[in-house]
């Protein structure tokens, strides 16, 4: 006696239990990623993005507000004016102090008896 039994497998019919199978699984991974959107857990990946969104607008508003390569060699041309014209105040400043020396000592030698 034989005891071997022999199963007829259509595979057509694999495959498409297969492929009904994908189908439902599919299904429902986009219905669980569908609902993923009202949990909890999308609020706060919603209100972080939401944060970051808030400080790149701050973080865009200093940039604006800094100083640029111009707006420093402006800085540096007045600043060399200045510079320039405090000197010649400081020249001048030094002629007037001697002239004071001097008018002083001669007052000072006029009044000696």
């Amino acid at each position: 006696m034989n005891s071997v039994m022999t199963i007829d497998v259509n595979l057509g019919v694999v495959a498409v239990s297969i492929a009904a199978l994908a189908a439902i699984v599919a299904l429902f991974t986009f219905i669980r990623s569908g609902d993923w959107r009202k949990s909890d857990a999308w609020k706060e990946q919603s209100a972080k993005i939401s944060a970051h969104g808030d400080r790149l607008t701050r973080l865009e508003t200093q940039m604006e507000n800094l100083a640029t390569k111009a707006d420093i060699a402006e800085l540096k041309g007045l600043y060399s004016t200045l510079k320039a014209e405090l000197d010649g105040v400081r020249g001048d400043a030094r002629a007037s102090a001697v002239g004071v020396e001097r008018i002083e000592e001669f007052l000072m030698k006029a009044s000696e008896p």
